[in-house]
């Protein structure tokens, strides 16, 4: 049976956490269209949220719940696709990034955060591979 604590555990990470990023970002889509900026970035910003607030739900899983088959394909999406997505969106915004300062900040946290994630994933990968070979 579910203790009580563990229940409140699994609403926190997988209901609340999800809830409050999809709050925040309408509130800043808000801000967006009230500031009047030419082509508002609404889909890369999605975007953007959708790795940050995977990152965030991977380590909190990882850190208060049990791993499980659906935390291990966030892991691989977050390693393997979610840098190409965000180079896409890199690619997007590279000549309207001076539109404005959303369409900058938004530029920039997407390609911190997929050289990130391509850095991190890469060291994952080789601290597995040489932590697996044999000592010769």
């Amino acid at each position: 049976m579910v203790k009580f604590p563990e229940i409140l555990t699994f609403l926190a990470i997988h209901l609340f956490t999800p809830a409050l990023g999809v709050v925040v970002f309408f509130i800043l889509c808000r801000r967006m269209m009230e500031s009047k900026i030419v082509s508002p970035p609404f889909s890369q910003m999605f975007l953007l949220f959708f790795n940050l607030g995977g990152v965030l739900l991977v380590l909190l899983t990882g850190l208060f719940w049990e791993w499980s088959g659906m935390a291990s394909f966030g892991f691989f999406y977050l390693a393997l696709i979610s840098p190409v997505l965000a180079g896409a969106v890199v690619w997007t915004l590279w000549k309207k990034k001076n539109l404005s300062n959303w369409h900058k900040t938004i530029f920039y946290l997407n390609f911190f955060y997929g050289a990130f994630m391509v850095v991190a994933t890469g060291v994952w990968l080789d601290i597995w591979y040489f932590a697996s070979a044999p000592i010769r």
